[in-house]
């Protein structure tokens, strides 16, 4: 599903990609976090990120080759993260 939504000829914009590619984020999220899984999902976090920061930087101009940061992600295109999904675990 990640690789389908993120690749770079899909014609959505990015905020929209982002915003389906959340719910597929989400759900996979709720569904492992029972399990042993942090190291996956900060495997998976930083995949996903790359896709979607090759997604972006493909949709601007050439020219626009500065890499966007994980807080430009995170605060303006609300990219949703696997591993902020893991509570701790309450005694």
């Amino acid at each position: 599903a990640v690789r389908t939504l993120t690749r770079r000829r899909q014609p959505l914009t990015a905020k929209d990609m982002i915003g389906r590619l959340n719910n597929t984020i989400r759900g996979w999220g709720n569904y492992y976090k029972i399990g042993n899984v942090k190291k996956k999902f900060r495997t998976l976090d930083k995949w996903i990120r790359t896709r979607v920061r090759t997604f972006i930087e493909k949709k601007k101009s050439e020219y626009a080759k500065v890499r966007i940061s994980n807080y430009v992600l995170n605060s303006e295109y609300k990219l949703a993260s696997l591993i902020t999904l893991i509570k701790p675990h309450s005694l």
